[in-house]
């Protein structure tokens, strides 16, 4: 009758932030397209103010969501790549941002080749949920491990006083109980 081995958390915390990742991922390539509508027309229309307005809004959306780097051309159009991949070149979505099933943030570019980017998304909100996951998963880690060793050190007591007197014994010189780890 001793403790079980449990784990704490349900998953619950870390599912609803991975799920809000991959709505932020999801406006992230919509701003995306947005932003190449906007640059073509540009293109056409180059001295157009309101179209260039449109385009600092979507940019700035952009950024909101992550730490881009945009670039803005001699003809108004703006490129914009996220670490070192480019995302859209003037009137063309280059590359798309992909949340993976192991939490992983990955480019996905015209051919389908995948580069990870998970470590160089550092701001924005997507950035923000991604830090705060690791970080959470590092604490249920911690609190797992402390859960499990305080699990054992009961059922070496409960041993202990059901008779089996290698199980346990108090060290006087350093006021502690000592659990056994033989079997």
């Amino acid at each position: 009758n001793g403790l079980k081995e449990t784990k704490i958390g349900d998953g619950t915390v870390t599912s609803a932030a991975t799920s809000q990742v991959g709505t932020y991922v999801g406006n992230l390539n919509e701003d995306l397209e947005a932003l190449v509508n906007v640059n073509k027309q540009i293109a056409s229309h180059s001295g157009d103010d309101s179209l260039k307005t449109q385009r600092d809004q979507i940019l700035a959306d952009l950024s909101s969501l992550a730490n881009v780097e945009v670039t803005i051309n001699a003809s108004g159009t703006a490129n914009v790549s996220l670490g070192d991949r480019d995302l859209v070149l003037s009137g063309e979505v280059v590359g798309k941002v992909q949340l993976n099933t192991d939490g992983t943030l990955s480019v996905i570019d015209k051919k389908d080749n995948a580069t990870d980017i998970t470590s160089k998304v550092t701001g924005g909100k997507i950035g923000g949920l991604m830090d705060g996951l690791s970080s959470v998963e590092d604490a249920l880690t911690s609190i797992n491990d402390l859960a499990n060793a305080f699990a054992a050190l009961m059922n070496g007591i409960q041993t202990y006083v059901n008779g089996d007197v290698k199980a346990a014994a108090y060290d006087r010189a350093n006021d502690r109980l000592v659990v056994s780890t033989e079997d």
